[in-house]
């Protein structure tokens, strides 16, 4: 009898049942995008960092060949802030809000070159 009962959870959760509780009540959104330059082809192995203001919990992702960077599911308590870097370009930073009924946000990003000047 103990070993069912044991069992019934990890069934539950193989049948596909939420891993949360039902108290957990904090939305969840997909956050992607894409990074490109100003000449608008895309930036590999950009830094991604997404900060919540709510909690101050912060995520860092690099993007791929394509530019392209996902953080899957993430509490939106409610606004995330969102800081682009990569060496040779100047940073970008913007905020993603969520409408309700949205559980998708797409923060895209176009990273403007930094121009080097010698000094003799």
């Amino acid at each position: 009898m103990l070993a069912l009962v044991l069992r019934l959870p990890l069934i539950a959760l193989l049948a596909g049942a939420p891993a949360h509780t039902p108290a957990d009540t904090t939305p969840r959104v997909l956050v992607v995008g894409r990074v490109i330059d100003d000449g608008v082809s895309p930036i590999e192995g950009a830094w991604v960092q997404l900060t919540s203001r709510a909690s101050g919990r912060i995520l860092s992702v690099r993007t791929n060949a394509r530019g392209e960077y996902s953080f899957g599911l993430v509490d939106d308590d409610g606004c995330l802030d969102l800081l682009v870097r990569r060496i040779g370009y100047r940073p970008a930073r913007f905020t993603l809000g969520r409408r309700p009924g949205e559980d998708r946000l797409v923060g895209n990003a176009q990273l403007q070159s930094l121009t080097l000047t010698a000094v003799s």
